[in-house]
């Protein structure tokens, strides 16, 4: 049965209908922005009830059907070509193809551009993928082509059925993720880094009328990303200053809300009270976890988390022990679940116990959310902008192992996890 097959017949509609007061209520819910299409397939399959707008609940997902079909058969030909050699299976997954959506060049989406992405893969992709996945063709084992390039296509088709799957399970939620457009650091990152910012805006009125847009509305956004700002407080400070002729002395006023909270992405606000890091022993850090009981998932965990999280002859060490002790870390395996822990420096690491653990996209994972056991925020954002109509995601870092499936750990982690934990010891 397809994934919406029941809208059809109402039956769903009526269901999705009677939840919209309480997922209207809900907080919106979060997922890591480098998902991949067998992940959003889990999630979709799990929270159905997700499939809400306020205005018509069931517009986006009947515009949307025909991609979600071609996702899960482009998923099932995967499947259908890995059960033939099982020695050697194909992945969509690996280093090589996580996006990346660095913070100049933000990923922007909504259902008419997932229709028009949608539109465009039948002359992206070879006419033998096409059939089988957009027409509805019988499955093969010999698609005329090398590996590479069916792997090629096939990541194509699912990075549709990605955003199809994102904008779906997040759309009931607009509202709420237009709040977040506050914490939008890209104006600060532009005009922190750029060359020449005193000179431009002492003379501003020279610059070109596209250059005063930029940034003005630059400008702007730094003053909105301090807290007690409004829009229209903005604004009307940032009409006085360049009335003025002050822009400078606004830009050095918004200035430190901004870096607060482009730094809030890179800080531990919450820490464990479990590490062991004494000054005595400056390059081990020790870590209770609850022994899995497994010695293959204990190696995996040891394996990843171990091998990611050191740095320059500094080095984390897990200390398993038993399960039964109280407040230490541990992880589970539950079928089809989004892995997550339960909160910053919480305790519980929930992983997907469908996915193998020799998938590019677990091992990175567990690295990553370990990152969170030890109170690493996401250094990635997402908001709906009001005045695109459209949902902006991206990646402040993209070589940063929090921000991005491409990431790995840095210095910044390593001398971060210094001030909060060996300070701590001292």
């Amino acid at each position: 049965m397809r994934l919406f097959s029941l809208l059809k017949t109402g039956v769903l509609l009526q269901i999705l209908l009677k939840l919209l007061p309480a997922a209207a209520a809900e907080r919106a819910p979060h997922f890591d922005l480098e998902l991949t299409g067998s992940e959003y397939r889990a999630i979709l399959m799990n929270h159905q009830k997700r499939f809400l707008t306020a205005a018509e609940p069931s517009s986006s997902a009947r515009q949307l059907q025909p991609v979600l079909d071609a996702g899960v058969r482009n998923l099932e030909l995967l499947k259908h070509l890995n059960s033939g050699r099982p020695e050697a299976p194909l992945s969509l997954s690996g280093p090589d193809s996580q996006a990346g959506y660095p913070v100049d060049s933000p990923r922007i989406y909504n259902v008419t551009i997932v229709l028009d992405s949608f539109s465009k893969l039948r002359q992206q992709v070879p006419a033998s993928i096409a059939a089988i996945v957009l027409d509805g063709a019988p499955f093969t084992a010999d698609l005329g082509m090398s590996d590479e390039n069916y792997i090629l296509s096939a990541r194509l088709i699912d990075g549709v059925y990605q955003l199809a799957s994102r904008w779906l399970l997040l759309e009931p939620y607009l509202g709420q993720l237009a709040w977040k457009k506050k914490s939008d650091v890209r104006s600060y990152v532009a005009l922190s880094s750029g060359p020449d910012l005193t000179r431009k805006l002492s003379r501003f009125e020279l610059l070109s009328p596209a250059e005063q847009q930029s940034l003005l509305k630059g400008l702007f956004e730094i003053c909105f990303n301090s807290p007690s700002m409004t829009e229209a407080i903005c604004r009307s400070e940032l009409a006085v200053a360049r009335s003025a002729k002050n822009l400078h002395a606004f830009y050095s006023k918004h200035l430190p809300a901004a870096a607060q909270v482009y730094s809030s992405f890179f800080a531990i606000p919450t820490w464990r009270s479990d590490v062991l890091w004494p000054s005595s022993a400056p390059l081990t850090m020790t870590v209770p976890f609850a022994d899995p009981g497994n010695a293959t998932i204990l190696h995996f965990l040891r394996e990843n988390i171990e091998d990611e999280w050191k740095w320059n002859g500094w080095s984390l060490r897990l200390d398993f022990r038993s399960s039964g002790s109280v407040g230490m870390t541990q992880i589970r395996f539950v079928p089809g679940a989004t892995p997550h822990v339960d909160r910053i420096a919480g305790n519980t690491i929930t992983m997907d116990s469908n996915t193998p653990l020799t998938e590019y996209n677990v091992q990175w994972t567990i690295r990553h959310e370990y990152g969170h056991v030890l109170g690493f925020p996401d250094c990635y954002h997402e908001f709906w902008d009001s005045d695109l109509r459209a949902m902006v995601s991206y990646q402040l870092d993209t070589t940063n192992l929090m921000c991005s499936r491409r990431g790995k750990l840095k210095e910044t982690h390593y001398l971060e996890l210094r001030r909060v934990y060996l300070k701590s010891q001292e």
